[in-house]
């Protein structure tokens, strides 16, 4: 069923842009939108049927001998059920948000903001405008949050940095907990209501360092930074730990050697155990959107897909929107939308932003394809629990890649990340005892060449080879050697005491 709505822009400025561009996306999503412009108050005053419209929009200066006020608004929404919206200037946002909020006009803006939003968020806020709580985080009324909703939170964090001040692992665990589901936002308000030396023991959780510099370079200007409270000593590193979350890269040494199929069947595997996301890494050409038949299925309108590397890439705000696939609901994916133009540069603020949104997993599976050695990654390589080198054993792969390979090795000497080698596509005619001798090298496993009938079978039908039983016997063995390494002995009992308990029951 078509939704139909009406907008009213009330701008003396020009807006066509801004309405063509909120039809075009109506044809492909469903909804039929009415948009009537209007320059002056004269041309306001002589419409006669106000409530047909869903949201009124109001450019402050709409009336060039006078602006919009508070007072005004209050008026729209007091005899109409209209969405009444302002756009404000930025320098209004201190003395009005208080006042907005106090008298239920949640739905105004100040400055630029309003172009963060993405065209569908722009959509939904038409539509349905900002609840209580919105207006809150939006009109930035952090004494309200502060004594009411952050109280005890606030509290909580002080007793755990204190009871587990010997033991920084515990804390970092504990903490992670406490606010796996806080937002930027929530964070921000946090580090603003603890004290310094509270706040230095959380530095080395990444969401809390990306909002404490945020917050730093919001209150002290970059040439103002030499006397700021929040400097750290200029030859001391601050070190980003993985919070409730590993990261797992899985790196193909050569050109094809698997990186793909070895992320998306052993997140399969995974997902058997815990819930874990597939990050691709946004420099790589997309593949896995239109493998996983998301061009037909989002075309047809099936799925709403946000592509989030996209989002991070063009800084747009982010509400974090994961696909999941009807046979896999453990698996969350993180991947780009292969219609739109590809992604040029990637930096490690971005990549950490992209590892660390907010989502239920506790796994993140990243294909780095033959990405390992760009800065994006080698700067954040601390925040890598394991690498996973997929080697290819045909001879001509092995000789083209051998200076990758050496930087892997050493990379192997000098980081901390733990790296495991896996053979993949082996058979009967791979020369096992040559192989080894030449690579000098224990791999974690061997992954035998899959039925290329399975690979494809799979991708006309959209799913994943480790779906079918045949290609499941195949990898199990070989998986379980390289789950060991990422799931605790103990998470692992006890999903296998889980599964007992579920045969006994079916019997």
């Amino acid at each position: 069923m078509i939704s139909i709505y009406k907008f009213l822009f009330c701008f003396s400025t020009d807006v066509a842009k801004v309405i063509n561009t909120l039809k075009n996306y109506s044809c492909n999503s469903g909804y039929t939108f009415h948009i009537d412009h209007i320059k002056n108050q004269k041309e306001l005053l002589q419409i006669n049927n106000l409530s047909d419209y869903k949201s009124i929009i109001f450019q402050e200066y709409f009336n060039e001998l006078e602006p919009i006020t508070i007072e005004y608004l209050e008026k729209y929404k007091k005899y109409t059920e209209l969405n009444t919206i302002c756009i404000f200037d930025e320098d209004k946002r201190n003395s009005y948000a208080k006042e907005l909020y106090n008298k239920k006009l949640y739905n105004c803006f100040f400055g630029n903001d309003l172009s963060n939003y993405t065209i569908s968020d722009f959509v939904k806020f038409l539509v349905n405008g900002r609840n209580e709580n919105d207006a809150l985080r939006y009109y930035n009324l952090q004494n309200v949050l502060g004594e009411n909703i952050y109280k005890n939170l606030i509290k909580e964090i002080n007793n755990i940095i204190i009871d587990y001040d010997n033991d920084e692992e515990l804390m970092i665990e504990e903490i992670g907990i406490l606010t796996k589901n806080l937002n930027d936002y929530d964070i921000k308000i946090v580090l603003t209501e603890l004290s310094n030396d509270k706040i230095n023991k959380l530095l080395c959780i990444p969401k809390f360092y990306c909002q404490y510099e945020k917050i730093k370079n919001n209150i002290f200007p970059p040439s103002n930074k030499k006397n700021s409270i929040f400097d750290k000593k200029s030859n001391e590193t601050i070190k980003l730990i993985p919070v409730n979350c590993r990261n797992i890269g899985v790196v193909s040494l050569s050109n094809g050697a698997g990186s793909t199929f070895i992320t998306m069947n052993l997140a399969c595997a995974l997902s058997e155990r815990v819930k874990v996301s597939v990050i691709e890494y946004p420099l790589l050409k997309p593949y896995i959107y239109n493998y996983l038949g998301l061009n037909t299925l989002c075309i047809n309108g099936y799925v709403d897909f946000c592509s989030l590397p996209h989002m991070i890439n063009n800084e747009e705000r982010i509400t974090p929107k994961y696909y999941v696939h009807q046979t896999n609901k453990n698996i969350f994916w993180i991947i780009q939308d292969a219609t739109l133009d590809r992604i040029e540069n990637w930096d490690s603020k971005e990549m950490m932003r992209l590892l660390y949104l907010p989502k239920e997993s506790s796994i993140n599976v990243i294909d780095l394809g033959d990405k390992l050695f760009n800065s994006s990654i080698t700067d954040i390589l601390e925040q890598f629990s394991m690498i996973i080198v997929i080697i290819d054993p045909m001879v001509p792969n092995l000789l083209n890649s051998i200076t990758n390979f050496e930087k892997i090795k050493e990379l192997e000497k000098t980081s901390k990340t733990k790296i495991l080698y896996v053979i993949n596509k082996f058979s009967k005619g791979v020369n096992k005892k040559e192989l080894l001798g030449f690579l000098d090298i224990t791999p974690t496993c061997y992954i035998p060449y899959i039925n290329s009938k399975d690979i494809y079978k799979a991708v006309y039908e959209g799913t994943i080879p480790y779906n079918y039983t045949s290609v499941k016997s195949e990898l199990n063995g070989p998986f379980s050697s390289i789950i060991e390494n990422i799931i605790s002995l103990k998470m692992l009992k006890s999903h296998n005491r889980k599964k007992k308990k579920i045969r006994r029951l079916s019997k």
